[in-house]
């Protein structure tokens, strides 16, 4: 849930990774989901994610 939402807010809503990352746990918050259902599950997704970025970055030549 954490990952699936702050990955569409930074694809589609073109935010910052932590721009997108606070806001879909906040909208998390919001919907009044324990953070235990949607944190704890994720965090292997959250290195997944930062890895791919990284390597597309690096391959696009963004850092």
């Amino acid at each position: 849930m954490l990952m699936t939402t702050s990955y569409k807010k930074w694809l589609e809503e073109k935010m910052t990774i932590p721009e997108a990352f606070h806001a879909a746990q906040k909208e998390l918050r919001e919907q009044v989901l324990d953070p235990y259902q949607w944190a704890v599950s994720n965090i292997s997704k959250i290195y997944y994610i930062l890895a791919l970025f990284l390597t597309l970055s690096s391959a696009l030549g963004l850092f």
